[in-house]
C-alpha cells in the first residue's frame, strides 16, 4: 500500500498547487468582473450564465460516472474492457450533450416568457448569455470521456498545467473586457465560451496522444450491454445531479422573483466563495477516488470502505481548516476583497459554507455506493429530500420570510439526508455504521469543534479589524493542526505521512 499511498499524496500535492494558483487567480478575476459588469449585469450573468458554474458540477459528476467504469475496468486489468468502456462513453456523452442542449434551450425560452425579473433593456444580452452557455455546456459534456481517461490513470499533472493555463487565459480576457466600451456582458460570455473551448480541445489532444492504444479500435461497434449499464448508472447519477442543479437554479429564480436581480449578484459571489473553498477538500478526494473504485473493481471491498473513511476525514479537515476562520471573519474579508459588498452576501456565504461543512461528514458515503454501482433508489430518495427545499421556501417567502430562508431550510432537511446515506451505505456497500462513527466522524469533530470555540472567544474579546483577522487565522491554524495530530489521525496515517516526508527530505 506504500506506493499507492505515495501516489495519492503526490497527486494531492499536484492538485493543491493547481488549487492555490486557480483560487488566487479566481478571486482576483471575480473582483474585476464585478467592477467591469456592475451589479445588474453580473446578477444577470449569475442568473442565466450561472448555469455555466453549475455545469462545472454537472461535468464533474458525468466525469465521475465515466471514471467509475474506466477505473473499475482498470482494477480488473482488462485492456479490452477499458477500450469498450471508453468507446461507449464517447457515444453516450454525445447523446447526452444533444439532449441537454434541447432541454436547456427550451427551458430558457420558457423563462424569458415572463418568469425572470430582468430589466427590459438587458433582455437581448441575457439571451446571448443563455445561447453561449448552452454551447459551453455541449463542449464540456462531449469532452468528459477524455478527462475521465486521464483521471482514471491518476495522471493529474497535465490536468493541472492545462487548468492553470486556462485560468490565466480567463484573467487575460477579463483585463481585455475592462478596455471594451460596448456591451461588456455579451463580450464576456463570448470570451468565456472561447476559453472553455480552448481548454477542452487541449485536454482532448493530450488524452488522444497519451492513450492512443486505448482509443485505437479496429471496429466501430459499441458493446450494447456495457452501454446499457453505463446509461443506467449515468441516468440515475444525472438525475440526482440535475435535481441538485435544479435546486440551486430555482433557488436563484425564487430569490429573483421575490427580491430582484441585485440579490442574484449576492448569490453569485457566495457561490464563488463556496466553490473555491470547496476545492480544498475536493482535490484530495479526486486523488483517492480512482484507487477507491479500482479496489472495488478488483473485489477488495474492505479497502474500498477504508478509503471511503479516509477520504471523508481528510475532506472535512481540508475544508474546515480554511472555512472555519473564514465563516467567523467573513465581514472584514468581504470588505477587503470587494470594494462594494452586495447586500446579503455575508450571510449567504456563511450559510453556504456551514451547509457544506455539515454535508462533508457523510457526503463520501455516496462514493462507496456509486463504487458498488447500485444507486437507483439512493439517488431518487436523496434527490426528493433535497428538492423539498423549493416548495417549503416558496411558501415561507409568500409569508414574508427574508431571503436567507432558502438557505436555512436545507439544514433541517440535512438530518434526513444523513440518515438516508447511512442506510444505503450499510445495505448496498456493507458499511459498519458504528465503526464509521467512531473511526471517522468522531475523530473529525475534535479539530473543528476546538477551532470554532477558540474563534468564538477571539470574536467576543477582540474588535473586528485586521488585528483580529490575523489572530483568528493564526491561532485557529495552530489549534486545528494540534488537535488533528492528537485526535484526528490514526497511527497508520501518521506513519504514511512520516514515511512520505522522509522520502521527500532524502530527495
Amino acid at each position: 500500500m506504500g506506493k499507492k499511498a505515495n501516489k495519492a499524496i503526490n497527486n494531492t500535492i499536484i492538485l493543491y498547487i493547481k488549487m492555490f494558483c486557480s483560487t488566487l487567480i479566481g478571486f482576483f478575476t471575480i473582483r474585476i468582473i464585478l467592477k467591469a459588469l456592475g451589479e445588474i449585469d453580473y446578477g444577470i450573468f449569475t442568473l442565466i450564465g450561472g448555469v455555466v458554474a453549475t455545469l462545472g458540477f454537472l461535468n464533474s459528476v458525468l466525469s465521475n460516472s465515466t471514471t467509475r467504469f474506466l477505473s473499475h475496468s482498470l482494477g480488473k486489468n482488462d485492456t479490452e474492457e477499458v477500450r469498450n468502456t471508453f468507446s461507449a462513453a464517447v457515444f453516450l456523452h454525445i447523446f447526452l450533450g444533444i439532449l441537454l442542449v434541447v432541454i436547456v434551450e427550451l427551458g430558457g425560452w420558457i423563462l424569458f416568457k415572463g418568469l425572470l425579473n430582468i430589466p427590459f433593456e438587458r433582455l437581448h444580452a441575457a439571451k446571448w448569455v443563455l445561447h453561449l452557455t448552452v454551447l459551453s455546456m455541449y463542449v464540456d459534456i462531449i469532452s468528459v470521456p477524455y478527462d475521465a481517461l486521464i483521471t482514471s490513470h491518476e495522471d493529474f499533472f497535465p490536468l493541472t498545467v492545462i487548468d492553470v493555463a486556462g485560468s490565466l487565459l480567463k484573467l487575460f480576457f477579463v483585463f481585455y473586457l475592462m478596455q471594451y466600451e460596448s456591451d461588456r456582458l455579451i463580450l464576456y460570455s463570448v470570451l468565456m465560451f472561447f476559453a472553455t473551448l480552448t481548454i477542452r480541445i487541449t485536454k482532448q489532444i493530450y488524452s488522444r496522444t497519451k492513450y492512443r492504444k486505448i482509443m485505437l479500435r479496429r471496429e466501430r461497434k459499441i458493446d450494447k450491454k456495457l452501454l446499457k449499464s453505463m446509461l443506467n448508472f449515468s441516468s440515475w447519477l444525472l438525475f440526482g445531479t440535475l435535481c441538485s442543479i435544479g435546486n440551486n437554479q430555482i433557488s436563484a429564480i425564487l430569490i429573483n422573483m421575490f427580491f430582484g436581480v441585485r440579490l442574484n449578484a449576492s448569490t453569485g459571489v457566495a457561490l464563488q466563495v463556496r466553490n473555491q473553498i470547496n476545492t480544498f477538500s475536493v482535490n484530495l478526494t479526486r486523488a483517492i477516488m480512482p484507487q477507491l473504485i479500482k479496489s472495488e473493481g478488483s473485489g477488495n471491498r474492505k479497502r474500498m470502505l477504508e478509503l471511503t473513511g479516509i477520504s471523508t476525514k481528510f475532506a472535512i479537515y481540508f475544508f474546515a481548516f480554511f472555512a472555519t476562520p473564514i465563516i467567523f471573519e467573513m465581514p472584514i474579508l468581504m470588505k477587503l476583497w470587494l470594494a462594494n459588498v452586495p447586500e446579503y452576501t455575508v450571510i449567504f456565504c456563511r450559510l453556504f459554507l456551514l451547509a457544506l461543512l455539515v454535508d462533508k461528514f457523510t457526503f463520501h458515503l455516496g462514493d462507496a455506493i456509486r463504487a458498488v454501482g447500485d444507486i437507483k433508489w439512493y439517488q431518487i430518495t436523496e434527490s426528493l429530500i433535497i428538492l423539498l427545499n423549493l416548495p417549503i421556501s416558496f411558501l415561507l417567502f409568500k409569508k414574508g420570510y427574508p431571503p436567507q430562508t432558502i438557505y436555512v431550510v436545507p439544514f433541517i432537511l440535512c438530518v434526513f439526508v444523513i440518515v438516508l446515506r447511512f442506510y444505503f451505505a450499510h445495505h448496498v456497500a456493507g458499511l459498519n455504521i458504528r465503526n464509521y462513527l467512531t473511526s471517522t466522524v468522531a475523530k473529525a469533530v475534535y479539530p473543528v469543534f476546538i477551532s470554532a470555540c477558540l474563534l468564538l472567544l477571539i470574536k467576543v474579546n477582540i474588535s473586528e479589524g485586521i488585528l483580529r483577522l490575523v489572530v483568528s487565522f493564526l491561532l485557529s491554524s495552530i489549534s486545528f493542526i494540534s488537535m488533528l495530530i492528537i485526535f484526528g489521525l490514526t497511527s497508520k496515517e501518521k506513519q504514511i505521512i512520516t514515511n512520505y516526508a522522509s522520502q521527500i527530505l532524502k530527495r
